[in-house]
C-alpha cells in the first residue's frame, strides 16, 4: 500500500543515446530541462548518467540488478530482494527492466516503496509500444501513487 513518504525517481538517460530515443536527454541543458520538467509532475528525485563532451561512454561503475523480463516473474524476484534487504531499515527503491518495469513499479507502489521510472529503465512504454520520455513517464506513474 502506497504511503505518504513513497517517493518516484526519475532515471534520465542511463547508457542511450538520442539516436535510441529521440527523448533521451544527453547534454547539460536537456538533463536539466528534464529534471526540473520531470519534479514538476511529481519526481522527487532524478538518476542520470553525465558525459564528457563528445564522449558516448559511460564514466561510472554500476551496481545494479537486471530482472526478468517476464512481468509477473519480475514482481517475484523484487519480493525477496526487498525482504532482505528491508533489515536494514533504509528506503528501499524498486525498478525493472524493459516492459517488465512497469509491473515492478506497479508493485512497488502497492507495498509503499519508492520507485523509479524512466528511460533508462525501459525505453518501452505501458501499452508495449515506444516508451514517452521520462517526463511523461513520471506524470503517467504520479497518479498510481493514490
Amino acid at each position: 500500500m502506497y504511503t505518504s513518504s513513497t517517493r518516484i525517481q526519475c532515471a534520465l538517460n542511463g547508457d542511450y543515446r538520442s539516436s535510441d530515443h529521440p527523448n533521451v536527454p544527453v547534454t547539460l541543458e536537456q538533463l536539466v530541462a528534464d529534471a526540473v520538467a520531470c519534479r514538476g509532475r511529481g519526481a522527487r528525485s532524478v538518476h542520470l548518467h553525465p558525459r564528457r563532451p563528445g564522449d558516448g561512454a559511460i564514466h561510472r561503475v554500476p551496481v545494479e540488478v537486471i530482472f526478468e523480463h517476464n512481468d509477473a516473474a519480475a514482481v517475484e524476484l523484487a519480493r525477496p530482494i526487498d525482504a532482505r534487504v528491508a533489515v536494514l531499515e533504509r528506503p528501499r527503491l524498486w525498478h525493472g527492466d524493459a516492459r517488465a518495469n512497469w509491473a515492478v513499479v506497479d508493485a512497488g507502489l502497492a507495498v509503499g516503496v519508492d520507485v523509479r521510472v524512466g528511460l533508462e529503465d525501459t525505453l518501452i512504454g505501458r501499452d508495449g509500444g515506444p516508451a514517452p520520455g521520462n517526463v511523461a513517464q513520471v506524470a503517467e506513474t504520479a497518479p498510481r501513487m493514490t
